[in-house]
């Protein structure tokens, strides 16, 4: 599910932070019925990522005066999928609405769109999930069926929704979450973050990682390169200099 948020042509995931005392599950289902008006019955929880996933944000993005300073976010990713009719999706659950409409995009497409800085973070949870997403479709179906993506992130925060494939990020207050839209617009948003005394974030695989790492059939590696082609030159001794005798 891709959402546009309210009276904006940007577009994201559903994303929240978590309140004191709540653990990401309860934090997913409250910001999922805020954000797009689904109940606990309403999906099923397929997965969620084993580990919390981070990133750090460029030094451009962040906020030096901000106390406490936030450096980047770490969040926690659940695949759901939706067992109700599409009218279950409301926009306008409360007052404040988050979006103004959805809609469903083929399972891939978010790690085209997202920023760059949040690309590596999207294509892990992603690839984790893609077992069980993908064995939703039918084979002949590049996108899946009724599948919803949540993301989420350890501090308080707000979300997002859509349809198809789903991902709702949760977001903390103090860290920058930007779609490649709101990156051209400069439109940042609050939200969870990292703190500078956290541990540092090994949030990168080496290159031979990456060459080494199997990527399923829906992910395309395209590797550039460039050969120099090599011209041989002759010495003038060898030119074809043919004289008659």
């Amino acid at each position: 599910m891709w959402a546009r948020r309210y009276a904006q042509n940007s577009w994201q995931f559903p994303q929240g932070g978590i309140n004191p005392g709540e653990t990401a599950e309860q934090a997913m289902y409250r910001e999922l019925y805020e954000e797009v008006g689904l109940k606990p019955d309403n999906v099923k929880i397929l997965a969620v990522s084993r580990v919390w996933l981070r990133y750090k944000l460029p030094k451009r993005m962040v906020r030096w005066d901000s106390k406490p300073l936030c450096i980047g976010q770490k969040q926690r990713w659940f695949l759901l999928e939706l067992i109700s009719p599409d009218e279950a999706v409301n926009m306008i659950s409360n007052s404040k609405p988050e979006f103004d409409g959805y809609r469903w995009v083929t399972y891939w497409y978010p790690i085209r769109q997202v920023v760059s800085f949040k690309r590596d973070v999207y294509r892990r949870a992603l690839k984790e999930f893609a077992p069980f997403a993908l064995a939703l479709q039918s084979p002949f179906d590049m996108i899946p069926m009724q599948s919803l993506t949540f993301s989420f992130d350890k501090k308080n925060a707000k979300t997002r929704p859509d349809k198809n494939t789903q991902m709702l990020e949760m977001l903390t207050k103090e860290s920058i979450d930007l779609t490649s839209v709101d990156l051209q617009k400069n439109n940042i948003s609050n939200s969870p973050c990292i703190h500078s005394d956290d541990k540092p974030l090994n949030l990168h695989e080496t290159k031979a990682d990456k060459l080494n790492e199997k990527l399923s059939p829906a992910e395309e590696v395209v590797i550039n390169t460039k050969v120099k082609k090599k011209t041989r030159s002759w010495p003038k001794r060898f030119k074809k200099k043919h004289k008659n005798t």
